[in-house]
């Protein structure tokens, strides 16, 4: 079988996914972590192998947190060192779908350990809107992490008068 990776975009939706056919995902970023989630609980990254369903990284530098999903009970290995953080996937012949979302944009206003400045998008402690809660938003995304849009039809009718379209998305599961 050969190593595929297809990505599924929609403008609008909140999610990255993406299905995988006999690989090794590897997510990184140039950014040190701050703190990592399994199904909720705070675990250490540094190398240890962690199966879950839903996994969170709150990132230092940017000062945003990230949830993704893969297929329940997936082994996945975080470490972060020298401002570069990853999650790489044990199973080096991985079939299924991840996604991704960003899940709050500001969690601390804390000082980025790299550049010693603020997100630009975060108030600082103690400012307007330095409660950062999300946890509607995140209840939502969890929701909606089971589905993702596949493909489109496009209907376009006209007349004289006006020019008008229907858009029906067609969906796949992530997960059995």
């Amino acid at each position: 079988t050969a190593t595929v990776m297809k990505g599924h975009f929609a403008q609008g939706t909140p999610y990255i996914t993406t299905e995988f056919t006999a690989a090794a995902p590897v997510i990184s970023t140039r950014q040190t972590l701050r703190k990592f989630f399994v199904d909720g609980k705070p675990v250490d990254w540094k190398g240890e192998s962690r199966s879950g369903k839903e996994y969170i990284v709150q990132l230092a530098d940017s000062d945003t947190e990230w949830m993704l999903w893969f297929p329940e009970d997936t082994a996945v290995v975080c470490n972060s060192e020298s401002a570069l953080t990853t999650l790489r996937v044990m199973d080096t012949s991985f079939t299924g779908v991840v996604r991704l979302a960003l899940s709050n944009n500001c969690t601390t206003a804390d000082r980025s350990p790299t550049t010693g400045e603020v997100s630009w998008h975060c108030e600082k402690s103690g400012g307007a809107h330095s409660s950062r809660d999300q946890l509607h938003y995140k209840e939502a995304l969890r929701k909606g992490r089971e589905v993702y849009p596949d493909a489109a039809d496009v209907q376009l009718s006209r007349t004289l008068e006006k020019v008008s379209y229907s858009l029906q998305w067609k969906t796949a599961g992530c997960w059995s």
